[in-house]
């Protein structure tokens, strides 16, 4: 367990392990996954085309449907237009974020 500690860096102060690592990040160091033993790096630029494609989809979708409904809840104030529109907005504000494992 000691040896896992100083491997680790847990033994130093707080102040020196925040330093330590935030001069690594400065660097694009982010150290290696403990699950996989690969660059975490190389993880995440690995993920992110998909990353980029899934909030570049969600952005037109979310801007399609938004700026037009926005428009017409402003020009029909207090109609049901206006109304629908409300709700429709507090429900994709309520729906979790997470995703569907």
């Amino acid at each position: 367990m000691r040896k896992l500690r100083e491997d680790m860096g847990f033994n130093k102060p707080l102040l020196i392990q925040y330093g330590l690592w935030l001069m690594k990040f400065i660097q694009m160091d982010l150290g290696t996954s403990y699950v996989t033993g690969q660059p975490v790096m190389e993880m995440i630029l690995t993920s992110l085309p998909a990353t980029l494609e899934l909030t570049l989809g969600s952005l037109l979708v979310m801007l399609a449907v938004s700026l037009p409904l926005g428009s017409l809840s402003a020009l029909y104030r207090n109609s049901w237009v206006d109304h629908m529109s409300r709700i429709l907005s507090i429900l994709g504000a309520a729906v979790p974020s997470f995703g569907w494992d």
